[in-house]
Formats: structure tokens, C-alpha cells, sequence
């Protein structure tokens, strides 16, 4: 099922003799130069400088890592889909189970720096380049067994890729064009929106001089000028000692002068405010705006204004990672897996998902599933465990059943019949109508869960919309006076509290005491 790979331990030492690094020599424009080439697919060069301005840069040397982590460190499962029927549920836990198999055992190396090594985690991280990169890739050494298929998957960097056809391609050291033709069944091949690392090289740029004139200035005018007066003349004995006692004075700062002669320190004058804090700032910001959705996430002010509704964007971009994530898992993953293990064309019922950040209340959705459980709803077990994040067990505890109650209505015995004579003794009398108390309270609930079926069906006709328009036309297909009408109709409840109301009276008085 695989090929032999494509960075053999030869071609990857022979890659670390030969790299060079591109930033050394880099200006404004040659930087729009790489770029250039970058999106005619010439990846290389811009390639090159990208990694070294993310390790070299002390922004994105935190906030680079920073999101690839924050999407990494999230737990993942393998879950049944909600639509599978109910009688494909076994093979849908046979798929369920080869995917755990296959992830759970999932090996992944950096095809260049062999000593990284890890799992689903690692995976995560280096996939997670091609929000910064557009492209990321990965060679996958199959390896099937008798118990299921493993993987060992190969990142490869970006430095190795081409598309100057369209399509990625792998260059190999030489970077030649076009390169060989990357066969879909042995990698794994993530494409980002866009490329981030594009706006934050010319940000870095910007940084760069800025910091750059502000050395600069600082070389130039940060030690004080030395302006020496003196009686003798130019030429004299005295004019050279007084000429070698300044030089000892800008070195030592210590001098001795006789009467005549002077020694006067020239401060640079500084008129404004230095234009180079506020650009290494201004940049500094948007290198974190761009990785990671919020300057505050990294970066503070001191009045902290807008941090809450930044922390909500900053999740919101994690949320949608994970989901893209899980959906290059699903496609290039699972689908292999399953149809090696289940036969070509088979759709896998169980899937891969990165579980992303809840922000939602707890302890609301909790409540909010009690009061509709109290309406007769029946809530999913698979859906409860998703909103949760929790893993279903296989083996569901069967839900003990009510015993059967007894009718209400029908004629107590004469046993039951015995009172109370308040000795301390509870006869079965009054413990009957305890029971039926209690028999009867149940049966005012299940009325008013009768009476109010018709608002709880359009509740849940509301709920089940998808999308706006969807709920637009399910909010004016509701028919209100004829719902309304049906629950003030109902007279189950009125009945069941009639009923209470005469068990209540009758246990009243069978606790009378003589």
C-alpha cells in the first residue's frame, strides 16, 4: 500500500549540509521578491525565510507555538455519526473500533530531524503549519496487521514542495520543477485558506529596520560628546597633553585640567517622541493579531480594554481549527482506513473530531436538559455525550422501569380500611393512602405533560430548524391559537389534581387521633 519514502536518511543528511539561510542577506526587496515566487509556486526561498523569521522573531517565536499548542493539547475521540440507523449500529462500532485501533497507534516523525518523534498530538502541530504556510505534508508508511491498520506518517517541510502547476508536487533537495507527482493514497496533504507567514514577514520587515536605526541612533548619540577648551596654543607640548588627557577622559572619565583649561559634555538634544518604540510596538501587535486572532491574548495593556471579547475570538479561531482539523482527518484518514479494513467504497459511520473549546454554561445546559427531560423529551445519549465531551461506554445501563401502579380508583380491601388509633402504630390503612399519594402526585405530572404536548411539539419543531431561513419558516408555519387552544383544553391535569385533592383529604383523616 506504500512507496518507498521520498526523504530517505541520506537525501535528509545531504539537505542539512547543503541549506542555506535566506535572511542573512534579505531586504524589502528581496522579501517581495520570495513572496512572489512563493504564489507562482516556486516555494523554496520564501519558504526558508519564513521558518527562520518564526524561530528567529521573539513575537512569533511565542505566538507561533502558542496556537499550534492551544489546537494540539485538545482531546480527541472517535465518534458515531448521529444519522447512522439504528440497524447499522453494530457495523458502525466495528468502524468505530478499527479508527480507535488506527489513532490510538499512530506514529509520526519529521522526515529531516529524525529524533522528532510523537503521536496524534505531534501530528496536529505539524499539520497546523499550513495555517502559517498554506501547505503542509506528510508521507504515510501504511502498515497493516491482523488486528487493524497502523500508520507511521513522515512531515515533511515545506522547503521539499512545489506548485507551480496548481498542484502540490514534491521537489526533493535539487528543487526541481515540476517536481514528482505526490500519490494521494500515501499522503496526507493539508491546504489553509491563505498564508499568514506573507503579511507577518513584511510586519517583521518593518520590525527589522525600525529596530535597525534604533541601534543606530542609539551607537551614534547614546555616549555623550567631549568638547575641551584650553589657553595653549595648537602645536604646544600643552596643546598635545591637554588632546591625550581628553582621550583618557572619554575612556576613564577621570582627568585633571590646570586654570585655563575646560572640559565640557555635549548632550544629544531629543525633540519629540522617537518614532521607533511605537513601530516595534505597532508591529509587535499585529504579529499577534494575525496568529492569533487578539493582540491582548499575548500582549497587555495597561487598562486591559477588550480582552474578554478578543479571549471569545482567540477560541472562536481555535474552535474552527479543530473543526478543519477533523475534516482533513476525516477525508485523507479515515476514509483509507475504513476501506482498507471494510472493502473499497465503503463510508466510514465513525469519524475522527478534534474536540474544540466550550465556551457554553454548563451548569445552564444542564437544567436546560432536565426541564425538557421533565416534558418528555428523550435527549440522545450520542448528542449528550458530544455537547459534554465525554466518551459513551459501549455497554449503556439498562433504565430501570417503574413497577406497574396500582389503579387509583379501585376498591381498597378491608385490611386498608383499618385506621389510625394513635398508639404510634401505622396501620395499613394510612400507609395505603401514602402509597396512593404517591402514585397519584406521578400521575399529575404525566397530565400535565399531556396538556402541554402540543407547545413542547413546537418547541422542538423551533429546535430542529437549521439555519435562519429554516427557523424563519418554522416560527410562521406555528399555528398559536390552535396550540394555545389545545393546552387550555387539556384536562388531564385538572382531573389527576382532582383526584390528589380527595387522597389528600382521606389520608388527612385517617391520621385523626381519637
Amino acid at each position: 500500500m506504500s512507496n518507498p519514502l521520498a526523504i530517505t536518511p541520506s537525501i535528509a543528511a545531504q539537505w542539512k549540509q547543503q541549506r542555506f539561510n535566506p535572511l542573512r542577506t534579505v531586504t524589502p526587496a528581496t522579501l517581495g521578491s520570495l513572496i512572489d515566487q512563493y504564489d507562482a509556486g516556486y516555494l523554496r526561498g520564501f519558504a526558508l525565510a519564513a521558518e527562520q523569521i518564526m524561530e528567529r522573531d521573539d513575537t512569533l517565536a511565542a505566538v507561533v507555538p502558542k496556537r499550534k499548542k492551544r489546537v494540539s493539547r485538545r482531546p480527541w475521540d472517535v465518534l458515531i455519526g448521529e444519522d447512522v440507523p439504528d440497524e447499522l449500529k453494530a457495523e458502525a462500532e466495528r468502524h468505530q473500533a478499527a479508527l480507535k485501533y488506527f489513532y490510538s497507534r499512530l506514529k509520526v516523525r519529521n522526515a529531516v530531524e529524525k529524533n522528532e518523534q510523537g503521536g496524534v498530538k505531534l501530528l496536529v502541530r505539524k499539520m497546523m503549519t499550513a495555517q502559517f504556510m498554506r501547505y503542509a505534508a506528510a508521507e504515510i508508511e501504511w502498515q497493516p496487521g491482523p488486528q487493524g491498520m497502523a500508520a507511521t506518517l513522515h512531515y515533511v517541510p515545506v522547503e521539499f514542495l512545489e506548485s507551480s502547476t496548481g498542484i502540490l508536487r514534491f521537489a526533493g533537495v535539487s528543487g526541481s520543477t515540476p517536481g514528482a507527482e505526490m500519490d494521494e493514497s500515501n499522503w496526507l496533504i493539508a491546504v489553509a485558506d491563505a498564508c499568514i507567514m506573507k503579511s507577518a514577514a513584511v510586519c517583521y520587515m518593518f520590525k527589522r529596520l525600525s529596530l535597525a536605526d534604533w541601534l543606530n541612533l542609539s551607537g551614534k548619540f547614546g555616549i555623550p560628546g567631549i568638547h575641551g577648551e584650553t589657553d595653549a596654543k595648537k602645536g604646544t607640548p600643552e596643546w598635545d597633553a591637554f588632546i591625550a588627557m581628553l582621550s583618557a577622559f572619554a575612556n576613564d572619565w577621570v582627568a585633571a585640567t590646570s586654570a585655563g583649561s575646560k572640559i565640557n559634555i555635549i548632550e544629544a538634544g531629543v525633540s519629540g517622541e522617537s518614532p521607533f518604540a511605537p513601530m516595534v510596538d505597532r508591529m509587535d501587535r499585529a504579529l499577534a493579531r494575525l496568529c492569533m486572532g487578539g493582540d491582548l491574548s499575548t500582549l497587555s495593556r495597561e487598562d486591559g480594554v477588550g480582552a474578554n471579547p478578543q479571549s471569545q475570538e482567540a477560541d472562536e479561531l481555535i474552535t474552527d481549527d479543530c473543526e478543519w482539523m477533523s475534516e482533513l482527518f476525516n477525508e485523507q484518514l479515515d476514509r483509507r482506513v475504513i476501506e482498507w479494513q471494510f472493502g473499497a467504497g465503503t463510508d466510514p459511520l465513525a469519524f475522527f473530531k478534534l474536540m474544540p473549546p466550550q465556551r457554553q454554561d454548563t451548569k445552564m445546559e444542564m437544567e436546560v436538559d432536565n426541564h425538557v427531560k421533565k416534558h418528555g423529551v428523550v435527549l440522545s445519549p450520542e448528542d449528550v455525550a458530544e455537547r459534554y465531551s465525554r466518551t459513551l461506554s459501549k455497554a449503556q445501563p439498562e433504565t430501570p422501569e417503574e413497577p406497574e401502579a396500582p389503579d387509583p380508583e379501585a376498591e381498597p380491601s378491608a385490611n386498608e380500611r383499618r385506621p389510625n388509633f394513635g398508639d404510634g402504630r401505622v396501620v395499613p390503612a394510612a400507609q395505603a393512602l401514602k402509597d396512593k399519594k404517591t402514585i397519584l402526585l406521578k400521575k399529575l405530572s404525566k397530565g400535565v405533560q399531556a396538556d402541554l404536548k402540543p407547545a413542547v411539539d413546537a418547541l422542538l419543531t423551533l429546535e430542529n430548524a437549521d439555519g435562519p431561513d429554516a427557523l424563519r419558516s418554522a416560527v410562521m408555519g406555528l399555528d398559536l391559537p390552535t396550540i394555545e387552544k389545545a393546552v387550555m383544553a387539556g384536562s388531564a391535569a385538572n382531573e389527576a389534581f382532582e383526584v390528589t385533592l380527595a387522597a389528600e383529604f382521606l389520608a388527612g383523616l385517617a391520621s385523626i387521633r381519637n
